[in-house]
């Protein structure tokens, strides 16, 4: 049962974090760039057409297409409206397309927006825009266009040094996005050590409709324009812009691009078949030899094992089974009897040392033989009638003294007047035995080859026990 619980919840908690990493991303707005030229009336054909195109922006980001572009037409050229989106270039593609539906959805709703000419909405997962004149592989990055650019409040140390190791990096960065292969997306990222502790991450990223120049234009004026006036020495920032933008942290905030290592392809069917049959013969035998070696220690344990039911029955009868529970801890016994002190000892039996004392019964106070370290948490009726039923079973007369079935009948009935007991069997008028002599004499008794006399006041004999 509890390999059962074991099990259960190792899956649970597997299906949790499969359902956490599962669950979607929330996309984060950033900043929007709405044109000063606006309508004056509402429902006019350009915003009809409007609502069109980011409709299919919106439908087209849901189909895998990190970037595309789109043109509505008016009946006249000032109802024609264009407009294009682009994804980061390490996101996933249903966050794409949640992405470029939240941007859509408010440059519909907007009030700054709804009713302007030209607008551009960057989020930190893509960028929207759309215009009533074509920019479709034009960079637009001209000094005074609008654009964002955000930078972290805190400096590096070391500025001098950070901002060459950023300059270069950044530079290296800009010149692998501009030079991707035709038809890819103009996007990278690039990974510097600060030093033994802290990284630089740097990342660029331009519309793919550009050139590679225009694309590198873009970027450089970023680099070598923008980023000193805002961000320079800083331990992160960001400048976007309609065709192009960078960003660099001292911290991992893209997404690995290395694609899954891919098995090799096999020659022919017949060597994968080879494969898992060897594969099989290996593991299924490894499997059912382990299965069977559990098997066997589970059955050897359970036979050495003894039933404490079953050694209490061939030691007291059928009384055996009513006593499993009067068995007490053994920390409480040494506690009680001062860690088996020889001052504490009554009598000498078969089974060991009697402990506990007749003196202070016959004092009316047998509460003072209580140790010290459980006086603060007792129950007196209960600690009275467990010294009496000790004394009661130590009597000279041995019927006197109660079976185990009546000690039972003695715990479980609190209504049960129990007789008082007589002066015990090992009793000294003068005091306690004599530690000494009771320590030589339980040294003597254990001596391997040598006779010994064990002494009985009442001539009731006594167990020895010899080792097998």
């Amino acid at each position: 049962m509890a390999s059962f619980n074991v099990l259960f919840f190792v899956l649970i908690s597997i299906l949790n974090f499969s359902s956490i990493t599962t669950k979607a991303e929330d996309t984060h707005f950033l900043y929007q760039v709405c044109s000063k030229y606006r309508f004056t009336a509402i429902n006019t054909t350009y915003q009809n057409n409007l609502r069109t195109l980011l409709s299919s922006l919106s439908s087209k980001a849901t189909h895998n297409t990190e970037f595309y572009n789109n043109t509505v037409t008016g009946k006249t050229p000032a109802d024609t409206v264009y407009g294009l989106y682009m994804c980061r270039g390490d996101i996933p593609s249903d966050l794409c397309g949640e992405c470029v539906g939240n941007a859509s959805q408010r440059l519909s709703t907007n009030t700054e927006c709804s009713l302007s000419v030209a607008a551009v909405m960057w989020y930190d997962e893509c960028m929207v825009r759309y215009s009533n004149t074509s920019f479709f592989s034009r960079v637009t990055v001209a000094p005074g266009y609008p654009g964002y650019a955000l930078s972290s409040p805190t400096n590096m140390t070391d500025q001098q040094s950070f901002n060459r190791l950023l300059y270069r990096t950044l530079n290296q960065t800009a010149d692998e996005a501009a030079n991707a292969p035709i038809g890819a997306k103009k996007f990278a990222t690039k990974e510097a050590a600060i030093s033994i502790f802290q990284n630089l991450y740097c990342l660029a990223q331009c519309t793919p409709d550009l050139s590679p120049e225009d694309c590198r234009s873009c970027l450089d004026g970023l680099i070598n324009s923008n980023l000193p006036e805002c961000c320079a020495g800083k331990q992160g920032g960001r400048i976007l812009y309609p065709n192009c933008n960078i960003r660099f942290e001292i911290y991992p905030f893209y997404r690995s691009l290395q694609p899954a290592p891919s098995p090799a392809p096999s020659s022919n069917s017949r060597d994968k078949r080879s494969r898992s049959r060897t594969i099989i013969l290996i593991v299924v035998p490894i499997a059912v030899v382990a299965l069977l070696f559990t098997l066997c220690c589970y059955m050897l344990r359970r036979r050495q094992k003894k039933n404490s039911k079953t050694i209490l029955r061939e030691n007291f009868g059928g009384e055996g089974a009513i006593l499993e529970g009067l068995q007490f801890d053994f920390s409480i016994i040494e506690a009680s009897t001062n860690n088996f002190s020889h001052q504490n000892m009554i009598g000498k039996g078969g089974f060991g040392e009697v402990y506990k004392v007749w003196k202070q019964w016959r004092d009316g106070t047998p509460l003072s033989i209580l140790d010290p370290k459980i006086k603060e948490d007792y129950n007196q009726v209960e600690v009275i009638k467990c010294i009496q039923i000790g004394l009661l079973c130590v009597q000279e007369n041995p019927n006197s003294r109660p079976t185990m079935g009546t000690i039972v009948s003695y715990l479980n009935n609190h209504s049960l007047d129990l007789p008082s007991p007589q002066e015990p069997a090992f009793f000294l008028h003068g005091g306690f035995m004599d530690p000494k002599t009771v320590a030589q004499e339980s040294s003597s008794s254990h001596q391997s080859g040598k006779s010994s006399t064990t002494f009985s006041i009442n001539e009731m004999s006594i167990s020895k026990f010899h080792p097998r």
